[in-house]
């Protein structure tokens, strides 16, 4: 029972904190309306993959985070040029579109979910403090196999909700048409707000 406790745990607050818009399941938005319904499912699930080591990381190295919080300070500063980066790439992106030049080569959709959840380092900060949170109030326990079965509740509960982003993205765009340039400039538009968002909460929070 405890492990099936531990693995809805994951699951849950998993699904739930993938809901707002953000790096991976906006890029699996993109891909599958530039894509297809397949490519953007792939996507999620080298995405979700990369998730389930750095929630590994998390709960084992709470009390290591705990301890030096400048670790997570480190792990926010990073976070800036990587949306701001993103902003830009995206940017281009719709400029080239926008001229009929859309034919480069880029990373297979697997190899791109596992390269951008490996930028998205706060999610590691963020299942610390769920893990840190859950430990408290006695829901998560310390035992090693527990831990590894939360984890990969978080996997399963990351990869439903990347799913439903890209079936939902499918659906639309079947009613839609010429928005390839439109959504790269919304992920240009979002990112740029993130990345001055988090510049904006390490300078003055």
């Amino acid at each position: 029972m405890l492990y099936v406790t531990h693995f809805l745990l994951g699951f849950v607050f998993s699904f739930i904190g993938s809901i707002p818009f953000g790096m991976i399941n906006l890029t699996v938005v993109d891909t599958t309306i530039h894509k297809g319904l397949r490519a953007g499912i792939v996507l999620g699930l080298g995405a979700a993959i990369i998730e389930f080591f750095q929630a590994i990381i998390a709960v084992l190295f709470t009390q290591v985070f705990i301890d030096y919080p400048q670790i997570e300070e480190v792990i926010h500063w990073l976070a800036i040029p990587i949306f701001l980066g993103l902003a830009v790439y995206h940017y281009l992106q719709s400029k080239k579109e926008s001229n009929h030049k859309s034919s480069e080569k880029s990373l297979p959709p697997f190899y791109k979910g596992l390269f951008i959840s490996s930028l998205n380092m706060l999610a590691i900060p963020y299942w610390v403090f769920y893990a840190t949170y859950f430990g408290s109030i006695g829901w998560l326990s310390s035992e090693k196999s527990l831990l590894l079965i939360f984890c990969v509740g978080i996997t399963a509960g990351a990869f439903s909700l990347f799913v439903v982003f890209a079936k939902l993205s499918s659906l639309v765009v079947k009613r839609m048409a010429k928005i390839s340039s439109i959504t790269n400039q919304v992920l240009a538009a979002i990112f740029l707000g993130f990345g001055v968002y988090q510049l904006v909460s390490v300078v003055i929070l």
